[in-house]
């Protein structure tokens, strides 16, 4: 199954995800609130692919893809955004027409899509 770096902010609707993702066999990493780690451990270990929730501060979660997409190493992992609300959703959609967008209970079957991410060598 696909490792996952799954950023929500809200811990406790992260974990229920988290928690469902798991279950279904996948690698989760999450993060909930910004800093350094976050940024860390999808530099050093990228996932297959980043899973950002609109659910909550969706300009926090465009602010993620805007980061990722900037780096050199990352801008090729996949990321889907899920969930959020239809204007949010929208709005992001034009700004990262390259993403892939699913409601909540699409995302594990979507994930079983998701390829092993290899970034490109240093």
């Amino acid at each position: 199954m696909a490792r996952i770096f799954y950023v929500h902010w809200h811990k406790d609707e992260a974990l229920d995800t988290v928690r469902r993702l798991r279950a279904a066999g996948h690698k989760v990493d999450f993060h909930w609130s910004t800093g350094e780690e976050a940024w860390r451990l999808l530099k050093d270990m990228p996932p297959d692919a980043l899973v950002i929730s609109l659910a909550r501060l969706p300009s926090h979660g465009r602010a993620v893809a805007e980061v990722i997409n900037e780096s050199k190493r990352l801008r090729g992992l996949p990321i889907i955004f899920v969930g959020g609300e239809p204007d949010k959703v929208a709005a992001t959609r034009s700004r990262f027409p390259n993403a892939t967008f699913c409601g909540d209970p699409a995302l594990e079957k979507l994930l079983k899509t998701v390829q092993p991410f290899l970034p490109p060598d240093p």
